[in-house]
């Protein structure tokens, strides 16, 4: 079985992890690993708005985080299915202490992996950092507890087929989902006041039957080529997938 690991840095807390478990496997499986950070190309070629992508035999995509247990699968000969993420969202907005999220807390935002300690995210804040990036984007929490996030890049660092300017910022993650409460609108308000004082434009990749960010922002889903005005006019263009 061939196993081709696409991935953008260290933009998800888990990549590290991942790759951790990949090279477990290195003996049972033929493994290959691609950084996009650099290759706007290649994540054009494979069509990647997610910083990670699992290829198996050249042909069955999954996006999932990958466990041991699907690896465990694939060496039996099997081929895992991934079922869509679609939870039920809450519409009561639900806002407890909102907070830019930086290197020195970073460590809360990251517990959207439902992992609270994971190694990942010190790479994650030394990426960012790397780049210049103080703020990330703005938490949710309450008493300590992660209850939602929103982050963003510049466009100009992001490696995925969008549109690319000093003007133009894209947002790279919004969690968490709830039944009942809706966590993320209230970090995503913040997230565009502060983007405001920079950016003329957010550009946001969005799936027309999962869970869409248009959603959140209480916005109708259309298609790739519809655009919304936020309440402080500015311009979300929402590429689906």
């Amino acid at each position: 079985m061939r196993i081709e690991f696409y991935y953008w840095a260290a933009m998800c807390p888990l990549n590290v992890e991942m790759q951790t478990i990949l090279r477990d496997y290195q003996d049972h499986l033929d493994l290959k690993f691609f950084d996009i950070s650099q290759d706007h190309r290649l994540a054009k070629k494979m069509q990647m708005y997610y910083p990670t992508l699992t290829v198996l035999n050249d042909s069955h995509r999954f996006y999932s985080p990958i466990r041991r247990s699907f690896l465990d699968a694939v060496c039996s000969g099997l081929l895992p299915k991934e079922q869509p993420y679609r939870p039920m969202l809450g519409r009561q907005e639900y806002s407890g202490s909102i907070v830019p999220i930086t290197q020195e807390n970073y460590h809360i935002a990251c517990r959207c992996t439902g992992q609270p300690y994971l190694p990942g995210c010190a790479n994650k804040a030394a990426f960012l950092q790397q780049h210049g990036i103080a703020v990330y984007g703005f938490i949710n929490q309450e008493r300590g507890k992660l209850l939602g996030g929103a982050e963003y890049m510049p466009s100009l660092l992001v490696p995925y087929d969008i549109p690319r300017d000093e003007k133009t910022a894209f947002i790279t993650c919004v969690y968490l989902s709830d039944g009942e409460l809706d966590y993320k609108t209230a970090p995503l308000k913040a997230l565009e006041q502060y983007l405001a004082e920079q950016y003329d434009r957010v550009i946001v990749v969005s799936e027309e039957t999962g869970v869409s960010l248009m959603e959140t922002w209480r916005s109708s889903r259309g298609t790739a080529t519809k655009t919304w005005e936020l309440s402080i006019k500015m311009q979300v263009t929402a590429h689906c997938i």
